[in-house]
């Protein structure tokens, strides 16, 4: 969605005796720019019961997704990036996509692609080994910590923060 304009942050420690954020709610906020996309982030600790991994929408319907990227699990399983089957995701949480098509309301599951978290290191060892092209820039990380820190501060001072 881009760097946003403004973070707004509620960050906390909800469990009795405990000493790391373990709760958060952060509003990204793009106010001047169009088309308005406000994207929200949020997790705690505390949730006995999941909720949605994604949920996005629009003016033209909504996609919800349910459950965790496969490849942690499959490597818990023993199996191996690359093997067949790897990051394949079970039907029970692919995404539902609600939308409209010539006035029907049309509600379909779709499955994600399987990940690849093997890619980005193998990137790095043909770029160090190979001299191949970096495929992410590292560049790219200082907006994130600038929002990360914006976050921190909006929660600490309970306002929006300008980034």
């Amino acid at each position: 969605f881009g760097v946003p304009e403004a973070v707004f942050a509620d960050i906390d420690i909800m469990r009795t005796g405990g000493v790391v954020d373990d709760y958060f709610v952060i509003h990204l906020l793009r106010p001047s720019q169009a088309p308005h996309v406000k994207v929200t982030l949020k997790s705690s600790y505390l949730m006995c019961e999941p909720e949605p991994r994604f949920v996005l929408h629009g003016t033209e319907g909504s996609f919800v997704k349910y459950g965790l990227d496969r490849q942690e699990a499959d490597l818990n399983d023993g199996r191996m990036p690359g093997t067949p089957g790897w990051g394949v995701e079970e039907e029970s949480i692919w995404g539902l996509l609600h939308t409209e098509k010539d006035g029907n309301a049309v509600r379909r599951k779709y499955p994600s692609l399987a990940g690849n978290y093997a890619g980005f290191y193998d990137n790095i060892y043909r770029h160090l080994r190979l001299g191949e092209p970096l495929l992410t820039d590292a560049a790219g990380v200082l907006p994130v910590i600038r929002l990360i820190e914006a976050a921190w501060e909006s929660s600490k001072e309970g306002k929006v923060i300008k980034i």
